[in-house]
This record gives structure tokens, C-alpha cells and sequence, in this order.
């Protein structure tokens, strides 16, 4: 069988299955540190793995099946195990490996993901975070559009090396909403439609894609609301902790064990050595210059960028 070969949040990748949304490597096999496979997934497998809503999960194994598109099984940190539903769609699948499967590879390395963009702005990232619909992948395209380089648009992945914080960049590409487009300016018939019930469509970034990791500087958490006026405030003792635990990918997923000691020493030291603000929004308007405008302010004051 066809064997593919990529790297994405500083892993190297060998699948089965052609995704060729990640950035492919040359062959090999002696680093690789996450297998994609398509099989089947024994029931003692399943029937064994506790069940929480739409998943079945355990300290180091995951179960979700979605309608039509198929099964997928996470284990070890290092294993996506793949059951295609028949006549899946192959656009779906890879959506599902891209997002909650290498989300929980990531939770099963101990690897503190944050749900959000990251831009590259001077030489430090930052990352653009929020609930469902707080606007994170609009306002990380209107910094593309502003000429900002790009790391990642849903999941952005952190490591920490000697007490400074890092994200990792995954892939050149970002999923924007039909609306957030037309108000951007994008000729809608020249881009793929990818999520027809959310009206998504894939933007490729490869032109400002950063391949390396880079320093993380900031957090900004989206938050929508009823006011006039797009409003900026800094974030400080345990509310940052909150913050970007309440914003960690998949998080609920862990939460019914609770999160490991390790784990939560890890998101101590990113609120310790980050910046960490919120962004209020008006809900309803298109503000993304405004929210542009106040975080280049405060980077500038905060760390003269």
C-alpha cells in the first residue's frame, strides 16, 4: 500500500491515507511519530473504552464515530486508525484526522493545545482564541490580509523549551465562513466549499505560511457582546490560567479524569511566560480592522513590537 509522508505541529507523519492539506516530507520511516491507517476496528476495542456523549474515551485511547463518514480510534499518542463508513466522503474524513484526531494525539502527548489562529507578528506569534463562533478564523485571515505571516487557523499546538513558550505551526490552510468572505472581498466561486452546513470553505495560505516553530507572545481571547464598540483588556493572575484552560482544544474530552498534574503544570508555565488579553467584540458588526488596530497597540506597549 501507498505510503504518504508529512509534518505537521513539529510530528512527523506516515499515512495511509493522501492529505494533501499538510506540508509532505521526503520517506521516513525511522521518525515517524504518528501512523494514519485505514482498518478496522475490532469491537473488544471499542466495547472496552468507556463511552461520554459522542465519544468513548481513556486515559490513552479515543473512539468516535461520525454519520457517513466513519470511525476513528486514537491511541498511544502515536496511532489514528481510520474505519471509512461506505461511500464516505473522502473530504470528510480528512477534515475529522485534521481536526479532533490530531487534536487528541496531541492531548495523549501531554501537548497543551490552544482552539484558535496564530500570526506571526515581528518575530513572536500570538494566538487568536475563543468559543465556537467568537470570530477566531475570520480575524486570523484579516491579518493574513494585513500581510502578517500564518502558523495555524483551529488548532495551534505549544512546547515549551527552556521556560519560553513555542507554537508549532500545522498546516497551510484555513476554513472561513461564506459571509466573513463576501465581507472580505473573495470571489466565493474560486474556493472550495468544505463544510456545507456551517457554509465553510478552504483558503490555501501558502504564500505566508511559517514552516518553523516560533516564540509565543500573546494570547487574545474573542469575546462577543452586546456593546458598540470593540474594547481591549489585559488579563492577569488566575484569569489567565482560566483563560486559556477554558480555550484549550477538545478539553472537554479529559475533563470527566480530570487533567494530569503534568498537563496542568504546563498550562502554569504558558500563563506565567505569556501575555494574555481579551478582545470584546460588537456582536453582529464586522470589526476586524478595529480588533487589529487595538492589539497592534498594546504589542507595541507591552513588548515594542
Amino acid at each position: 500500500m501507498k505510503k504518504w509522508f508529512y509534518k505537521v505541529y513539529g510530528l512527523i507523519v506516515e499515512s495511509d491515507i493522501e492529505i494533501p492539506e499538510l506540508l509532505s516530507i521526503d520517506k521516513n520511516e525511522n521518525k515517524v511519530d504518528i501512523k494514519i491507517k485505514k482498518d478496522i476496528i475490532p469491537k473488544d476495542v471499542i466495547e472496552k473504552i468507556p463511552s461520554y456523549s459522542w465519544f468513548k474515551y481513556d486515559v490513552d485511547s479515543m473512539v468516535f464515530t461520525v454519520k457517513n463518514i466513519g470511525s476513528f480510534y486514537i491511541y498511544d499518542g502515536k496511532n489514528i486508525v481510520v474505519q471509512p463508513s461506505e461511500n464516505a466522503d473522502n473530504q470528510g474524513i480528512k477534515t475529522f484526522i485534521l481536526g479532533t484526531s490530531f487534536g487528541m494525539i496531541l492531548l495523549q502527548r501531554n501537548k497543551v493545545a490552544i482552539h484558535g489562529g496564530a500570526i506571526l507578528i515581528g518575530e513572536n506569534a500570538i494566538i487568536l482564541t475563543g468559543q465556537s463562533g467568537a470570530g477566531k478564523s475570520t480575524l486570523t485571515n484579516a491579518f493574513r490580509q494585513y500581510k502578517y505571516q500564518f502558523m495555524a487557523d483551529d488548532v495551534c499546538s505549544t512546547i515549551e523549551l527552556q521556560d519560553e513558550i513555542f507554537i508549532e505551526p500545522a498546516y497551510p490552510q484555513q476554513k472561513i465562513c461564506r459571509d466573513a468572505m463576501e465581507k472580505m472581498g473573495y470571489m466565493i466561486d474560486d474556493f472550495e466549499l468544505i463544510d456545507e452546513d456551517r457554509g465553510k470553505y478552504v483558503i490555501p495560505t501558502h504564500e505566508s505560511f511559517v514552516k518553523e516553530k516560533r516564540k509565543l507572545q500573546a494570547v487574545f481571547e474573542i469575546q462577543p457582546y452586546d456593546g458598540e464598540e470593540v474594547k481591549i483588556e489585559e488579563v492577569s493572575g488566575g484569569e489567565k490560567m482560566k483563560t486559556i484552560l477554558r480555550n484549550i482544544y477538545r478539553i472537554e474530552i479529559i475533563s470527566p479524569h480530570g487533567i494530569p498534574p503534568a498537563y496542568f503544570k504546563k498550562v502554569i508555565n504558558i500563563a506565567k511566560n505569556t501575555l494574555v488579553f481579551r478582545i470584546k467584540r460588537p456582536r453582529g458588526q464586522f470589526s476586524v480592522d478595529r480588533q487589529i488596530e487595538l492589539i497592534e497597540k498594546e504589542l507595541m506597549l507591552k513588548c515594542n513590537v
